[in-house]
């Protein structure tokens, strides 16, 4: 799901003022649930590998995607392809790191920031009426 314009369309707030700042609030709400579920019930020091990760510490990068066998990974090996990317290009480590972390700790991502996004979602709907000042 994207906030985005059509997303206050669909929702009944097309005449909702300060659009850009209420959808950056949404997205911002979206990316701090999605990353405290994330870290529900990992160890401190598995969130912080992602953390160090996802700040794009490259030694940490580096380190993750050499214990995790990169070279023989089909993932990695798609992802080199589809983002047109050769081996051992930092964007492709940087990504290739972040996913196979989720894949490995998170395999329920997916389903995470669908949830959470359906969850924003109904918060705004139910509040429609407070946002558009008509209570």
């Amino acid at each position: 799901m994207d906030f985005d314009e059509q997303f206050l369309i669909e929702n009944g707030l097309a005449d909702l003022p300060h659009k850009a700042e209420f959808l950056q609030h949404l997205e911002e709400e979206h990316e701090t649930r999605v990353g405290e579920t994330i870290a529900e019930g990992l160890a401190p020091e598995v969130v912080a590998e992602f953390d160090e990760l996802v700040a794009g510490n490259t030694d940490a990068i580096n380190a993750f995607i050499a214990k995790n066998n990169y070279q023989t990974d089909p993932i990695y090996a798609k992802m080199s392809e589809k983002l047109a990317l050769p081996a051992g290009d930092p964007t492709l480590n940087d990504e290739y790191a972040s996913v196979k972390w989720l894949l490995i700790h998170r395999p329920d991502y997916e389903q995470i920031v669908a949830k959470t996004a359906n969850d924003i979602k109904q918060e705004v709907i139910a509040s429609r009426a407070q946002l558009l000042g008509q209570q």
